[in-house]
């Protein structure tokens, strides 16, 4: 069982004093914290301050991190959540969508400006009510994360206007307005895991793929890709999400430590992300032999824009028009 630094330094301490330890440490309980990558990932990040914060208000409890869970498909560790076999998790906030569709809003391309535009429409009142969804489904939503905003990569030639990219393979997880969008720029996207994903980019089965810097950098794309192309196309929010069978069984009190730990978590997942989105994320793709192009923005969201109607209809202007224009 993995132990947080204060309390190895207190059983050290006992031992040496001959006392009997065993009572504190029963006495804990133990919280599974799962999610789909490393521990040196923006998921890794957040557990790791989820667990800080709530080990160091001597609240109790006990964090157990699971990096790399089920196969990192976080559907499969949703289902554990909903059956009380898994405490928490932080996953990407598509792996909802049938449960709370208008999170797929989020995804359409270009619907924010920057990271900052993208946060406040999560936490202000609109986002704050998709969260809230997350109830009807055995679920606890603590806090949004974050993974920031994607970039596709390839090893067929540089993207750098929508052109670049016609006939072009590219695995994608299952989001069909990413699929959508994809085919509006002459790309053929392909609906896969990401374990699978990585396979065919290394066999050559893919041409590319699309992901945000969080995951690129703990991933090691460069190992499998030559170029990368700045789009930031899609922003890709995540989740702080408790299992409700964990949640009912804990008293108020207790509750409240655990929407703080989520809090602080989710804050330093955002920082995270911050920090590769700006500055890291691009200079540590060149300094591994990636070639990162620089794209004809304005080109990429008018190309883009054919997909808005479709969902339009599905969504409703309203909801587009509140997030779009948070201020």
């Amino acid at each position: 069982m993995f132990q947080s630094h204060r309390i190895k330094a207190w059983l050290a301490t006992a031992a040496l004093a001959g006392l009997t330890v065993s009572t504190p440490v029963l006495a804990q309980k133990t919280l599974s914290v799962a999610y789909p990558l490393s521990n040196f990932s923006h998921f890794g990040i957040a557990a790791q301050a989820f667990q800080d914060a709530l080990e160091g208000q001597h609240s109790g409890f006990h964090v157990q991190q699971r990096p790399n869970t089920d196969g990192a498909d976080p559907s499969a560790m949703l289902r554990s959540l909903q059956d009380g076999t898994l405490d928490m998790a932080v996953v990407p906030g598509n792996a909802v969508r049938d449960m709370v569709p208008q999170i797929e809003v989020f995804s359409l391309p270009y619907l924010f400006a920057d990271l900052d535009h993208a946060r406040r429409a999560l936490d202000g009142e609109t986002g704050q009510k998709i969260l809230a969804e997350l109830g009807h489904h055995d679920l606890v939503a603590l806090a949004w994360g974050d993974q920031g905003f994607t970039q596709v990569t390839n090893n067929q030639r540089p993207v750098r206007v929508p052109g670049d990219m016609q006939g072009m393979t590219v695995g994608i997880a299952d989001n069909p307005l990413h699929k959508a969008t994809l085919q509006a720029l002459g790309a053929k996207p392909v609906i896969q895991d990401w374990p699978r994903i990585v396979a065919d980019l290394r066999a050559g089965t893919l041409d590319g793929e699309v992901n945000p810097y969080a995951v690129l950098l703990p991933t090691r794309i460069w190992k499998e890709q030559k170029y990368a192309s700045a789009t930031n196309m899609f922003y890709e929010p995540a989740l702080i999400v408790m299992s409700a069978k964990t949640w009912a069984g804990l008293t108020p009190a207790d509750q409240a430590k655990m929407r703080q730990a989520a809090g602080k978590a989710a804050q330093d997942m955002r920082d995270f992300v911050s920090k590769i989105q700006i500055h890291d994320g691009a200079t540590t793709l060149q300094a591994q032999g990636m070639q990162l192009n620089e794209v004809d923005r304005a080109a990429f969201v008018h190309a883009t824009q054919a997909v808005y109607p479709a969902y339009v209809d599905i969504f409703g202007q309203a909801l587009i028009d509140a997030l779009r224009g948070t201020r």
